[in-house]
């Protein structure tokens, strides 16, 4: 028995899912954002200018998050638009 879908449905859940897919793709890419920071910080001594603690470790890591989110959202370094594009060619491709 065959189940007819109805082509306007398949077209929604094909845009929901290119927006998934987008986000993760964002997502991905301020993850990567944030551990290059983390190892960019890492490189260089800590400063003496406060003390070391743990409210300090706390908020560095906050706002490496913070600075990672917005380099990803605003223009960011392309990785999630190359990403999406690699990935819905494939979906083309196999929808040919």
């Amino acid at each position: 028995m065959k189940i007819e879908t109805n082509p306007q449905l398949q077209q929604i859940s094909t845009n929901q899912k290119n927006k998934d897919l987008k986000e993760a793709c964002n997502q991905f890419e301020e993850y990567f954002v944030n551990l290059m920071l983390k190892n960019m910080k890492s490189t260089i001594g800590d400063s003496d200018l406060t003390e070391k603690s743990n409210g300090r470790q706390i908020f560095e890591e906050m706002l490496d998050e913070k600075i990672a989110s917005n380099m990803a959202r605003g223009r960011g370094l392309g990785l999630a638009n190359e990403m999406y594009k690699q990935l819905t060619k494939n979906e083309r491709i196999n929808n040919v």
